[in-house]
C-alpha cells in the first residue's frame, strides 16, 4: 500500500463460484497504490474515469494499480486468496473495512481495522 495522507478504503471478497471477486474502494481524499499478483484480472472500474485507473507490471511479477478517490476497481481471482496480507510502505495511517460475503447463506461479514503498522494479515 501507497498512499501520501491518512487513507480509507474497503476491500470486499466474495466467491459466487470460480472466480472469485475481490473489489477495492479508495474511500479517501487522495489516490492509493496497491500491489496484487499478476493472475488478478481487472473485471471493472467505478466512481472514477477509466483512464484514471492505472496498472503496472512490477519486475517483481506483481501489477502495481493506482486508484483515484472516489473510485472502485474489481478483480476475478480465481479461488480467494487463504489469506491477504497488507504491507503498508508509507507509515501513515490507513483505514481498512474489509467485507465477504458467503453467496450460499449469504452472510457478511464485516470489520474496519486501523492500520498503523508496517504489516497486518485481514484474514
Amino acid at each position: 500500500m501507497g498512499h501520501g495522507q491518512p487513507a480509507a478504503m474497503t476491500i470486499t471478497a466474495t466467491q459466487p463460484s470460480e472466480p472469485g471477486l475481490i473489489e477495492i474502494e479508495n474511500r479517501g481524499d487522495s489516490s492509493i497504490s496497491f500491489d496484487i499478483p499478476n493472475t488478478w484480472v481487472r473485471r471493472e472500474v467505478r466512481g472514477v474515469e477509466l483512464s484514471r485507473v492505472k496498472g503496472t507490471l512490477l519486475d517483481e511479477g506483481p501489477v502495481r494499480w493506482y486508484l483515484p478517490p472516489g473510485g472502485t476497481i474489481s478483480f476475478a481471482v480465481g479461488l480467494l486468496p487463504a489469506s491477504l496480507i497488507l504491507t503498508q510502505e508509507s507509515g501513515i495511517p490507513l483505514s481498512v473495512r474489509t467485507i465477504t460475503v458467503d453467496p450460499e447463506t449469504r452472510e457478511r461479514t464485516e470489520s474496519t481495522i486501523l492500520l498503523q503498522t508496517d504489516r497486518l494479515r485481514l484474514w
